[in-house]
């Protein structure tokens, strides 16, 4: 799909399983570590998400607004970076929310050289463990709707498409929009959820 500018995100959501969620290794030569305070780390995940280098105050500002002063995020903890021949090329982060007993899946990225080299799913692991293992009882996180192989990584994880609209019209393009993804990844029938984290039928279309 092409990009689109200011649209709504889509948003997918995980329910806890009885069952810890199974972990996948990353291929030989990967490495993963926390984030521990290094500068060096910084730079690298501004390149990683940017895509250049950035100024040591734009390098600043972005992690920090990212994720030491995100809400209840714990960098040294939630901030997980993947890295081959010493550069990091993934990262991903799980934040626990402990008012709402939740996790959220934040800031995925991997390379672009380094897509389809089968990151993905220990990726979407290292979060799935942690928030497992904070006690989360559910999970969500938010795409756009070009992001096809990310949004088709997550269903693998066990995620699921899940409203986020409450206006009919909006929640119609919602629906409209899964739709679109679903077909286009050949998916079979869209199975959605409600912002309560209930089974959801397709909206219907009211007549005027």
């Amino acid at each position: 799909m092409a990009r689109q500018k200011h649209v709504r995100q889509i948003r997918m959501c995980w329910l806890r399983g009885t069952e810890r969620p199974q972990k996948y290794d990353f291929p030989e030569g990967y490495t993963v570590e926390h984030y521990n305070g290094d500068y060096d780390q910084k730079v690298q995940f501004y390149r990683l998400w940017c895509g250049k280098y950035g100024t040591d105050q734009e390098v600043r500002d972005m992690f920090g607004g990212a994720f030491e002063k995100y809400r209840d995020c714990v960098p040294e903890k939630d901030v997980f970076f993947v890295r081959y021949n010493g550069e990091i090329v993934a990262s991903i982060t799980a934040i626990y929310h402990k008012r709402e007993k939740c996790g959220y899946v934040h800031m995925v990225c991997i390379r672009e050289d380094f897509r389809g080299k089968h990151l993905s799913r220990p990726l979407n692991s290292l979060a799935m463990q942690r928030i497992w293992d904070d006690g989360g009882s559910y999970a969500f996180l938010t795409t756009n709707d070009w992001r096809e192989n990310a949004i088709r990584s997550y269903i693998k994880a066990g995620f699921l498409p899940q409203m986020n609209a409450y206006m009919p019209k909006e929640r119609q393009s919602i629906w409209q929009r899964w739709e679109a993804i679903y077909e286009k990844l050949e998916l079979g029938e869209i199975q959605m959820l409600s912002m309560r984290r209930k089974p959801l039928s397709k909206p219907k279309n009211k007549r005027k």
